[in-house]
């Protein structure tokens, strides 16, 4: 009887034949791993404008200087 190995079918091998490899990385590990990168530089994430076009408002809140350079805020001088 053949074996299915990554998706591919092998006629001439057996189930006994095959060696069973190990995770190479847990995935939950991976997940979390990725989730704490992302809240702990979630702030450098955020775009000046929105989808449509219009200045994000969470830009303006985190980053006002850069916000005067794009214009979003006036300059009272």
């Amino acid at each position: 009887m053949g074996v299915l190995i990554d998706g591919k079918y092998y006629a001439d091998k057996s189930a006994a034949d095959v060696k069973r490899r190990a995770p190479a990385i847990s995935h939950q590990h991976d997940i979390y791993r990725r989730s704490a990168e992302y809240q702990k530089f979630d702030r450098e994430l955020i775009q000046p404008y929105t989808a449509d076009g219009k200045p994000n408002p969470e830009f303006i809140k985190h980053y006002p200087e850069e916000s005067r350079q794009y214009g979003f805020i006036k300059d009272d001088k």
